[in-house]
């Protein structure tokens, strides 16, 4: 696990668009927190900076606060440097 650098949370992160841009992340070195409504499928292939995920449904307001205390909880004193938003969901 990363212990210095940039922290960036990305959330959903499980496929398409927002696995490939933890890759890029991944490959600066950034400290990564993902999200996402399923748990990090296996074919994605976690590398070591990517930390930490949250298995959170962010459609559904009542997950949020839960979601927010755990990210929380994950950055302690250090901080978040970026976030990409990219949860979504279709009708």
């Amino acid at each position: 696990m990363k212990t210095g650098g940039k922290t960036l949370l990305l959330t959903g992160a499980s496929r398409g668009i927002g696995h490939a841009t933890v890759r890029g992340f991944s490959e600066g070195e950034w400290r990564i927190i993902t999200s996402s409504r399923d748990a990090v499928p296996p074919e994605c292939g976690r590398d070591p900076y990517w930390t930490d995920h949250v298995t959170a449904d962010l459609s559904d307001a009542g997950n949020v606060d839960g979601f927010v205390a755990e990210v929380t909880r994950l950055l302690g004193d250090g901080g978040l440097d970026a976030l990409v938003n990219n949860a979504g969901a279709s009708p």
